[in-house]
């Protein structure tokens, strides 16, 4: 069985008002998302076409090395402008025959997401989901700001889950490991031209892997930069597409070849874009989520307040979805910080710009 929240103690799914908070940012395209779901694929109708032979886990599970290993099947659905949407289908993985001349290799026509589902460790045969709904939502943001077909995220959501199913041996059963799961979205039609994809496809591939940290939660070096900006107002830093990644490959290389750092903490000017010599705030760190815990001199350790990065800019999903869980729904040590009381269990949180000043003091 496949379940769509991690633990019913330990998380829980959003209130109603965290999805009207989420599409209270939404361009009016995006807003146009519900009007089009009578038109979507339905996961009743997905086809199971299965591999042959018996496929297994590698028996060293600690030998996984994320993106990798991937699970036999894979979920795809496709679309064209004349017909609509196609029957969803779980088929063996192959590689995908597109024609050269696609969007998404000229003009970058391609959207993602990114989420992971566990083997339960209280009953046998359970795969666990954290909030999976938020994750397809974004995607479907991510693909009506590229002009992609829109479609109904509980359907998906359906379809991932038979996907799991299908594949639930690849699930690994080991604490700390996972399977992660990276739907992806791309244009394929077969003609050159700045336009709207007039046929396009939905996948979604598996990959079992292990902790992030496998040694356990090690600190690493962040290099701040504050010539470069990664996601601004106006821009496409909160939808997932390739055209917000491929750019900082370049930064990172610098980051880890002259500094030693692994990630890239950017920022944004405050004034004119032209403007030299002014103050910069916080805007984005790379691939990670970031939050700021900080003590002002000669003031208690505690409380300390919660400073994150303008949810506008972030690639993350908003903040004001994650303040909407309750505070008995995260682990006892955390809370408050995703609470919609300003302050709870000895932290506070305040939202507003934190600027270079703070490392220089």
């Amino acid at each position: 069985m496949v379940r769509g929240s991690l633990a019913r103690r330990a998380y829980s799914t959003l209130s109603p008002a965290a999805g009207r908070a989420f599409a209270s940012s939404a361009t009016p395209a995006e807003k146009s998302l519900d009007e089009a779901v009578s038109s979507s694929f339905k996961a009743s109708d997905l086809q199971v076409v299965r591999c042959g032979g018996d496929q297994r886990l590698p028996e060293n599970l600690d030998d996984l090395k994320f993106g990798s290993v991937f699970s036999p099947h894979v979920l795809s659905v496709r679309h064209s402008n004349d017909k609509g949407w196609e029957a969803p289908i779980v088929k063996p993985l192959e590689n995908l025959s597109i024609h050269p001349s696609a969007p998404v290799f000229h003009y970058g026509v391609g959207c993602f997401e990114g989420m992971k589902a566990y083997a339960s460790e209280k009953k046998e045969g359970d795969i666990l989901l954290f909030r999976p709904d938020m994750n397809m939502k974004r995607f479907a943001l991510s693909m009506s700001r590229l002009c992609l077909p829109s479609f109904d995220t509980d359907e998906l959501l359906g379809c991932l889950k038979r996907l799991l199913d299908v594949d639930k041996s690849f699930v690994p059963r080991k604490p700390g490991f996972s399977i992660y799961i990276r739907p992806l979205a791309i244009g394929i039609t077969a003609t050159l031209g700045v336009a709207p994809a007039s046929h396009s496809e939905i996948s979604i591939m598996m990959c079992p892997v292990g902790p992030y940290y496998p040694g356990g939660l090690v600190p690493i070096d962040i290099l701040l930069d504050e010539s470069k900006v990664r996601a601004f107002p106006g821009g496409t830093g909160q939808y997932k597409i390739g055209g917000n990644y491929a750019p900082t490959l370049f930064d990172l290389k610098s980051a880890a070849e002259d500094h030693g750092c692994k990630q890239v903490l950017y920022t944004m000017p405050t004034g004119s874009p032209t403007e030299e010599g002014g103050e910069r705030v916080v805007a984005e760190c790379g691939a990670m989520n970031m939050f700021f815990l900080l003590q002002h001199a000669g003031e208690p350790l505690s409380p300390l307040p919660l400073l994150p990065p303008p949810s506008s800019l972030s690639l993350s999903l908003p903040l004001s979805l994650f303040m909407s869980v309750p505070s008995h729904s995260v682990p006892c040590g955390w809370r408050g910080l995703f609470s919609l009381s300003s302050r709870e269990g000895g932290l506070s949180w305040q939202r507003r710009p934190l600027t270079g000043r703070y490392w220089r003091e």
